[in-house]
């Protein structure tokens, strides 16, 4: 764990557990993600996420609030259940291959639409302080398919 300090690049490999919050990062070298399971890169200023990341076969958690990230590109991790990229600078999401995500958090991103193809897993949605619109109807899906769910959470 790497917490409150002034790196502004980390060469990271091999590891399960990545959490360096609290940082001036701007950059994450990563080559090899196959191991990794949970990714916590909160307030840093991190403008894009490594490749090697979003292609990881064991990720579980991607936490990568309050960075400074303009976009994603298409996700494809099979075994994801929380993606929280809650404060950034996302004007849209990809396409998100992501079968197990229960949890997406997408508040403080300046998103204006959803792909209608959302995960039908979805127990907890947060897009508060986006700019999708209310009546959006994809956003009207979600909240139908979570209303439908035990404990299911939508936030907007």
């Amino acid at each position: 764990k790497v917490h409150q300090n002034t790196l502004i690049v980390l060469p990271l490999g091999g590891l399960t557990i990545v959490k360096f919050d609290f940082n001036p990062l701007e950059t994450v070298d990563f080559d090899d993600a196959s191991k990794v399971t949970l990714w916590e890169s909160s307030n840093n200023r991190l403008e894009k996420l490594p490749e090697a990341l979003l292609r990881a076969p064991l990720l579980v958690t991607l936490n990568c609030t309050n960075n400074k990230l303009t976009e994603l590109p298409e996700v494809d991790l099979p075994k994801l259940e929380i993606l929280n990229v809650n404060g950034n600078a996302l004007t849209a999401l990809p396409k998100l291959n992501t079968p197990s995500l229960r949890t997406l958090f997408l508040a403080d991103n300046p998103i204006t639409s959803l792909d209608p193809d959302f995960p039908q897993t979805l127990l907890r949605f947060n897009c508060k302080g986006s700019s999708i619109p209310t009546d959006d109807p994809t956003l009207e899906a979600i909240k139908k398919h979570i209303a439908a769910q035990d404990n299911g959470r939508f936030i907007i």
